[in-house]
This record gives structure tokens, sequence and C-alpha cells, in this order.
């Protein structure tokens, strides 16, 4: 387990445009432990994860940055190639998860999405 070097959490960010989606996947991590921070779209994704982000829970669909451009600038930049990112999204054609494995993405959680499967995702 990765431990946060400031207070031994994991620091989790949740991307997502829709603020009830991060509110309720902020409490569920928070629930299980974890520190979370939370950023409204792709630009302000980027800015906070120098905040020693060890897991981005990253929508797909964003205004502006999407999630595909956002793993892609994660992937890019040699301080953040390693944080694993997990989509969290409504999208499930084999295409869109294709595109999404190819541009970064290490896991994906389907909209809407079960308590558990947060947990043990």
């Amino acid at each position: 387990m990765i431990q946060n070097k400031f207070n031994g959490k994991k620091r989790i960010l949740v991307v997502d445009d829709e603020k009830a989606i991060s509110d309720i996947l902020g409490e569920i991590l928070e629930s299980e432990g974890y520190e979370v921070e939370i950023a409204q779209d792709g630009i302000e994704a980027i800015a906070k994860l120098g905040l020693d982000i060890d897991l981005v829970m990253l929508d797909v669909q964003m205004p502006g940055m999407d999630g595909f451009d956002v793993v892609k600038s994660i992937r890019n930049n040699p301080l953040y190639v390693d944080i694993p990112v997990i989509f969290v999204t409504g999208m499930s054609s084999m295409q869109d998860r294709i595109r999404a494995v190819e541009a970064g993405a290490n896991d994906f959680i389907s909209k809407p999405f079960d308590h558990t499967e947060v947990q043990d995702g």
C-alpha cells in the first residue's frame, strides 16, 4: 500500500463535472479511510496531481478537457505517469473501453456504480 507522505493515508483524486457524483464518491472513499481531493474538470484535475495523488478516479464525459485527454496528459508527464487511473463512466461500448485503455486507463467502474464496487475497486 502506498501511503501519503504527510499523513499515511492514500490520496484519491475524484474528477467529475457532476457535483453529486463526486460528492457520493468522496463520501464512500472517505468512509474507507482515504483522503479525497475533488476536481470539477480536466484542467483542475491536472493542477491537483501535484498534491501527492495515489489514484485518479476520472469521468470520461466532461466539458472542455474530457477524460481521455486528462489520462493522456497524465501518461505523458514523467512525474505522474505511474499514477493509476480508473474511469468512472456511463460509457459502456467496447469501442469506448478500447479507446480508454489506449489512452492509458487502468480500469473502469460503470455508472451508476454500486457502493461495494467502489470499495473493492
